[in-house]
């Protein structure tokens, strides 16, 4: 793993500041008990957003004493250098030191689960891949930023990657509209709140396509339990993708697919049947569900 910069500081809390290795400063939200929880979530959000998408989550699972723990990964919502890509490496590393300075202060003996969306998905892959320090009991992804077998992928990298070389702060609108799609709460948030990223710099993009390729194959490492959510309406991660993780997961994965939803699962309208899910995955990993995988990557 390569270090965030010269590692100056130990990663910690003040107030609401987690404090990287780096020094660098990234607000952080707890939702449920700091201390001696039930469990403890680890979450990581999805490209554009920030620790708020999982205030509804948080607040139902801080009602079972389970503690949620999110922050603003760097280059998103109110972390430093905003729309700039930190590096994957970077942001790898902030997620494992997250993860296991909240579990100190949770307590030691606190079962973990890590939760992630789209890109914080795909962070969760790799960090856990990544390291033999940072351990958790079950994991549970939504739409997760995978690339393996997508239809012309490499031709579609190589062209990413000459425009990076070429023009790569060349900054592309992503127009933010409410989408009746997801939660109220939701979906105001990325029609309304600024800390949304509505512009998106072609190194950034091209950032977060690596990041996507190396989970894609991190997920072949010995990961614990995995569910997977997955709305047939998502138009950013391609069904062949999301066959070929599951193939990696092996035994280990459990997949769920949602007819007529869209990308951000953890975000939709009508959430009981989502929470139902997280409630039992974390209760007892792996246990009395049945996968879509095998009809869903048959088709």
């Amino acid at each position: 793993m390569t270090p965030t910069a010269e590692a100056e500081n130990t990663p910690r809390f003040e107030d609401d500041i987690f404090i990287a290795r780096d020094g660098a400063r990234l607000p952080y939200s707890v939702w449920g008990p700091r201390t001696s929880p039930d469990k403890i979530v680890i979450a990581a959000h999805s490209f554009g957003e920030f620790r708020d998408a999982y205030a509804l989550i948080g607040q139902h699972l801080a009602e079972r004493s389970i503690a949620l723990w999110a922050y603003d990964q760097r280059g998103f919502g109110s972390a430093p250098k905003r729309g700039i890509w930190a590096g994957k490496d970077v942001m790898i590393k902030d997620f494992q030191d997250f993860a296991v300075a909240a579990h100190r202060v949770a307590g030691p003996e606190t079962p973990v689960i890590m939760l992630g969306e789209s890109m914080g998905a795909a962070v969760v892959i790799s960090a856990l891949a990544d390291t033999n320090t940072l351990r958790a009991e079950a994991v549970i992804l939504s739409g997760p930023g995978v690339r393996e077998n997508r239809p012309f992928r490499y031709a579609y990298n190589v062209a990413l990657w000459l425009a990076d070389k070429i023009w790569p702060s060349y900054t592309v609108d992503v127009p933010r509209t409410y989408d009746d799609r997801l939660a109220d709460y939701h979906a105001r948030r990325w029609a309304e709140d600024d800390k949304i990223i509505d512009q998106v710099r072609i190194d950034t993009y091209y950032g977060l396509i690596r990041l996507s390729d190396d989970a894609s194959h991190a997920a072949s490492s010995a990961l614990p339990p995995t569910l997977v959510l997955f709305g047939t309406e998502d138009s950013q991660i391609h069904p062949k993708s999301l066959c070929a993780l599951m193939s990696r997961l092996k035994d280990k994965g459990m997949l769920r697919v949602f007819e007529g939803k869209p990308h951000l699962m953890f975000q939709i309208k009508q959430q009981e049947d989502v929470l139902s899910l997280i409630d039992q995955w974390i209760d007892a990993p792996g246990k009395d569900m049945n996968s879509d995988s095998t009809s869903f990557c048959a088709s």
